[in-house]
């Protein structure tokens, strides 16, 4: 069963944000990395139980590295809305 995915408005402003950034130096560079975000994040679509589990089970984790992508999935209703992407390096934050 495939699974919808929503991103929620900071996952939105994050990819805004990774674009800008790496557009600094090459804007094709920049929208060729966020495809690969997007394309990682589509597979969820399929493979939706792919990532990570935290320590607490309250969320789920990919890597498109450098970036992890935080995602929660709603079984009941199939859906999957990614939360944030955020460099590895950046410091931790919560949702």
């Amino acid at each position: 069963m495939n699974y919808k995915i929503d991103l929620s408005n900071k996952a939105l402003d994050d990819f805004d944000s990774i674009f800008d950034y790496i557009a600094l130096d090459n804007k094709v560079k920049a929208k060729e990395f966020t495809d690969k975000i997007k394309q990682r994040i589509a597979l969820l679509n399929v493979f939706p139980y792919s990532g990570r589990e935290n320590e607490t089970q309250e969320y789920r984790e990919i890597i498109e590295y450098p970036y992890i992508i935080r995602y929660v999935i709603n079984e009941q209703a199939k859906s999957i809305m990614v939360l944030h992407i955020r460099h590895g390096a950046q410091e931790e934050y919560r949702n």
